[in-house]
């Protein structure tokens, strides 16, 4: 399988789309399809986003920004990243992760953050595999489907 990685366009809108499917409660804590497609095309236009591609099939995105408007935090990018089940581990995570470590190399940006929920061991595991240094582990951080999810936050530091 050969992978692209590039910025978004909006051609990539209806298969960004598609991979929204992927989260469920043992990936995210944030209410799923809550918003129809038009709504979720305007919001991607007002992200920093980079697009995985398999020929023409969107297989990952990897979104980031500066954690905080404050200047004291604008050394420091978190990012959120999604991979299709049928294109993990297939290098499409770690080609992602690579290109924000480069961009964020160009520009001068010394932290790559990120947060994870420990119902999603193998995305903690590929984390550290790629270098990843856990900073937090927040206790009972979330309450979903009736118990308590801890979540933790790792770094990646250029």
């Amino acid at each position: 399988m050969e992978i692209i990685i590039a910025p978004f366009v909006p051609e990539d809108s209806e298969g960004l789309w598609l991979l929204e499917q992927i989260w469920d409660e043992t990936n995210t804590p944030v209410p799923l399809n809550t918003e129809d497609y038009e709504t979720f095309k305007k919001k991607l236009g007002d992200q920093e986003l980079l697009v995985a591609h398999s020929g023409q099939e969107v297989v990952g995105s990897l979104s980031y920004h500066v954690i905080d408007t404050i200047p004291s935090r604008n050394k420091q990018w978190i990012f959120g990243i999604a991979v299709s089940p049928q294109a993990q581990g297939q290098g499409v995570g770690r080609l992602l992760i690579e290109e924000v470590i480069r961009l964020a190399r160009q520009v001068g940006i010394a932290k790559l953050s990120l947060r994870v929920m420990a119902t999603n061991p193998g995305a903690i595991a590929f984390y550290q595999k790629m270098g990843f240094e856990q900073e937090a582990h927040y206790k009972k951080e979330f309450w979903i489907n009736g118990m308590w999810v801890d979540d933790f936050q790792f770094a990646y530091y250029l």
